[in-house]
């Protein structure tokens, strides 16, 4: 065979080199990275590629360096930077992974005249998304380098477009992978080489390795062989004493598939790889003699055998008999599970600020919930996170048969998209996600579907639903899940007229929610018939295949809502549409449930029923008891429980969000950066829990042109309070806010500035917005826009001459000129925070007023109070929104003017009682 003589001179020849430039003996310089310290491994490499000289960088022991953004875009996006110089990471057991929060990037890089040494290491999460050029390479990219990996763990990476999800090499690169497994890499879109891409005249070297469960959706589900992107090929693939199993490819060859390129294996191991296993496509042979196939008899396609299937021109005479190499057995198939986590537990920050729809829904930054049972079947019972086992984020603001429908499509193109034909999935959802699988299995069948796990699911309805849908009172104080949903009403509060057309118009799943069991006197009907349907509508088959789990908790301080007593509604709740049923006026508790749930709606008679006892709502998912129940339900006796992961204490917590071209950065009270503070870079939201009370330094510095808000939730377990800050920015300006926080009596405007400039700056923003909307509108003529602009200008005018209290008046008045305006209710919600701006200002420096003088107003504030009640009682029947507005306002200011008085701030109760007489009579006017 003189090919095969010419192909083992090549060998020869290509590991002499290797060895030559593997033997520099330079002086290194040598780094020590702290644990989990990303910011001190890059300026490590930083300083390394400054010289030639060979460098090393030691990682702490055990421990996990995780990258939450992109350090540069050469040939697509890198999470650390570019390897230019000779630079050995000894890893010492430890992983670099890139947040699977942070946006796409691969993790190393390497060029040349690069040459990087790695040694103990696992990398992991690269995610290489690039679709518009050919270089691929989630966890690594070597493109023309020395690439030397010993003892090491390349896993779980991602790449579209090209592939080569584990490694892409290229150039003239040399790569040698010693005792290192490569594991459950995924090359998607039309990508090749799940594990890796060799490309031209690149070597490689393979020496005792796994190669195992990786896939690409093209071909090449371990290795993919091809030219470069200059129709050079050539470049040799070396290999020995390595295993490929499990692995697969959607269209031809789950182990190899070359199409241009030399290979040489031997010793190795070929066992359970489809489609096909190797596929040469070249009208010249490769060598892989001296392997196992999986079967004694030989390979199947031309060889003899019924092991893997081979085709093209191979020599693989002779092949061994036994498999010389440990774990020569396919892993046993497990079956998919999909997790579905509850209301809140997804996320998505261009949907949660637009109010649109949002492609991709993501893990919720500060929910925790879930990460026990992830650990429990990833760490414990052999899963793989995107591989067999997936979690389903999803919009939960729609109706449940939209969400039905989107898990359906999630199901066939991600879960099942790569699996044999009939493989079937377990369902576990928690609380609403659990609604979204039942719907599910009785809208699409349950043909996919191995079991559903339900837990701490309202399969009755959920009594906190009612109370968001009839009276906008939203979510649980101890809940994280809430917060998402508190904080997207937040932001689109202003374009409705009442919080519950908000609560009903933004989130219509809490419809589908309510409760359709009798749990008010006297009761009344909800009107779920999407519930009702369901219950009706359920059938055996799926009652055989459903596991429903309920939590009874046993907190000495709180049990769960079991009915309502309803009476009247106040005036102001009659205008505002609020508890149209009747106002709650005590509520009656139960042990029966988990703190949100009740026990008769989480269970469903004829199913696999669980009762974790104790147990909150939380605590279901969290703790080993709840995590057993659901492991227990799928098959899995044997698997222990994970458990090494909390829950953050919700209260009291501090919530920031920032929408804009600008980054925001925290001081707590003593002066440094919270430890106690999650901060989501991407969707600059920063949660500080457990948050000490004091002063809090808000720093917003400016990377773009325009107008940013800053949302801040202040939680506690008396009161939860949101307020906006919104101002202009560009690039490099630096805005300062002072937060005062008193967790026992958190403040409606809690910014506690000292200087009296930044709250005119903010009302001076707030009333130019005002004039560019009231400008932007094109179904006003210009009278209407001359009408509210002039008023504004004064105003603004009365700032610059420091009349601030004049300001505030007439920004009061104003509220009369957009009387029935279509967009009347945002316009004044608008005044109203610029207003809330100049009292703030005026609080610094009010004018002096006596006891009297002040004692005066507030009694003549008080009349003008009761009148406007009573005018509103005898003439106003229904519901009025914005007599409802204006009259809660009038109230909100009379009683600051009260408590002020009490308080001697005479001063400040002169302003308060002036605003309370201005809006009566505006409310007044509105009903004439």
């Amino acid at each position: 065979m003189p090919a095969l003589k010419f192909y083992f001179i090549r060998i020869f020849i290509f590991l002499f080199i290797f060895s030559f430039l593997s033997s520099t003996d330079l002086i290194a310089a040598t780094f020590n990275i702290p644990p989990g310290d990303t910011t001190e491994l890059i300026n490590a490499i930083n300083k390394s590629n400054e010289d030639s000289e060979p460098d090393i960088i030691n990682l702490a022991k055990n421990t996990t360096y995780t990258l939450n953004s992109i350090n540069n875009i050469n040939f697509s996006k890198n999470g650390l930077p570019v390897i230019k110089t000779d630079i050995t990471i000894n890893g010492n057991n430890s992983t670099i992974s890139r947040n699977l929060s942070a946006p796409s990037f691969r993790i190393f890089i390497l060029t040349n005249p690069g040459k990087l040494t790695i040694n103990d290491l696992t990398i992991s999460n690269g995610y290489d998304d690039n679709l518009i050029d050919n270089y691929g390479g989630g966890g690594i990219l070597n493109n023309g380098g020395e690439l030397i990996i010993n003892n090491s763990i390349i896993m779980e990476n991602r790449a579209e477009g090209d592939g080569g999800a584990g490694l892409w090499l290229a150039g003239n690169s040399i790569s040698k992978i010693n005792k290192t497994k490569i594991l459950n890499n995924y090359a998607g879109k039309d990508g090749s080489g799940g594990a890796i891409q060799k490309r031209g005249n690149a070597n490689l070297i393979i020496d005792n390795c796994e190669i195992k469960d990786n896939f690409a959706s093209n071909i090449g589900g371990a290795i993919y062989s091809g030219k470069d992107f200059d129709g050079s090929y050539g470049g040799l693939i070396y290999t020995t004493k390595t295993i490929f199993l499990n692995n697969s490819a959607k269209n031809n060859a789950g182990a190899i598939f070359n199409y241009e390129g030399n290979i040489n294996i031997s010793n190795s191991c070929f066992l359970n790889n489809s489609f096909k296993s190797i596929v040469n496509y070249p009208n010249y042979f490769i060598n892989l003699v001296d392997n196992y196939w999986g079967s004694p008899d030989g390979p199947s396609g031309i060889g003899p055998g019924s092991g893997d299937y081979i085709e093209g021109k191979i020599y693989f005479n002779p092949f061994l008999s036994f498999c010389p190499l440990s774990s020569p057995s396919p892993s046993p198939s497990l079956t998919p599970i999909v997790l579905l986590p509850g209301m809140g537990g997804s996320w998505n920050t261009q949907a949660i600020i637009t109010g649109g729809e949002g492609e991709t829904w993501k893990k919720t930054p500060f929910v925790k919930v879930y990460d026990n049972l992830k650990a429990t079947l990833t760490d414990n019972a052999g899963y793989v996170f995107n591989q067999d086992y997936f979690e389903f984020y999803y919009d939960w603001r729609k109706p449940l048969n939209n969400l039905a429908s989107q898990l359906n499509n999630y199901l066939e193109n991600t879960v099942l998209a790569n699996k044999p034909l009939g493989t079937k999935v377990n369902l576990i959802g928690h609380s609403l996600g659990g609604l979204v699988a039942r719907t599910y299995g009785q809208n699409f069948g349950l043909e996919k579907v191995s079991q559903i796990i339900t837990s701490g699911s309202p399969h009755q309805g959920a009594i906190p639903a009612y109370l968001a849908w009839a009276g906008a009172k939203i979510g649980d104080p101890g809940s994280w899940e809430w917060i998402a949903m508190q904080l997207y009403l937040q932001i689109h509060k202003g374009i409705f007229n009442s919080p519950v057309k908000a609560v009903q118009n933004l989130s219509p799943s809490l419809k589908d929610i309510l409760p359709v069991f009798n749990f008010t006197s006297p009761a009344i009907i909800t009107g779920n018939s999407f519930l009702e349907n369901l219950n009706t509508g359920i059938s055996q088959e799926l009652k055989n295949k459903l596991t429903t789990i309920d939590g009874l908790e046993n907190d000495l301080n709180k049990d769960t809502i079991e009915s309502i007593v309803l009476g009247e509604r106040s005036l102001t709740d009659k205008l505002m549409g609020l508890w149209k049923d009747g106002k709650p006026i005590t509520y009656n508790y139960t042990n029966l449930g988990d703190l949100t749930v009740l026990q008769k709606s989480s269970l469903i008679e004829g199913t696999n029923q669980i009762t974790v006892n104790p147990a909150s709502h939380r605590e279901l998912m969290e703790k080993a008891e709840g995590i057993q129940a659901i492991l227990n339900a799928i098959g899995l006796n044997n698997v222990t429980p994970k458990t090494s992961t909390n829950s953050l204490p919700r209260n009291p917590t501090l919530l920031f969000f920032l929408r804009s071209p600008a980054e925001l950065s925290i001081l707590g009270p003593d002066g440094n950066p919270p430890t106690n503070m999650i901060n989501s870079i991407e969707d600059k939201l920063i949660v500080i829990y457990n948050a000490q009370d004091g002063n809090y330094q808000l720093t917003v510095s400016g990377t773009g042109i325009g107008s940013y808000s800053l949302d801040i939730g202040q939680l506690t377990d008396s009161q939860e309070v949101w307020q906006t800050i919104k101002n202009n920015t560009t690039p490099g300006k630096i805005d300062k806010y002072q937060l005062e926080f008193n967790s026992q009596n958190p403040k409606l405007n809690a910014i506690s500035n000292t200087d009296q400039n930044t709250y005119l700056e903010l009302a001076r923003f707030q009333l130019e917005q005002l004039k560019n909307y009231i400008n932007n509108q094109v179904n006003l003529s210009i009278k209407k826009k001359t009408d509210l602009i002039n008023p504004l200008d004064k105003i603004l005018t009365l700032i610059s001459q420091n009349q601030i209290q004049n300001a505030i008046l007439a920004a009061v008045q104003w509220r009369t000129k957009t009387f029935n305006y279509s967009d009347e209710i945002y316009l004044k919600q608008e005044i109203s925070q610029a207003i809330e701006w100049l009292i703030k200002a005026y609080e610094l420096n009010p004018l002096p007023t006596i006891k009297l003088a002040s004692q005066k107003l507030l009694t003549a504030a008080k009349t003008e109070h009761q009148k406007t009640i009573k005018t509103i009682e005898k003439k106003v029947r229904g519901e009025n929104e914005v007599i409802a507005e204006g009259l809660n306002l009038n109230e909100k200011y009379l009683k600051l003017a009260e408590t002020d008085f009490k308080q001697n701030n005479y001063d400040l109760s002169q302003i308060y009682s002036l605003i309370s007489r201005l809006l009566s009579n505006e409310v007044r006017k509105l009903i004439k």
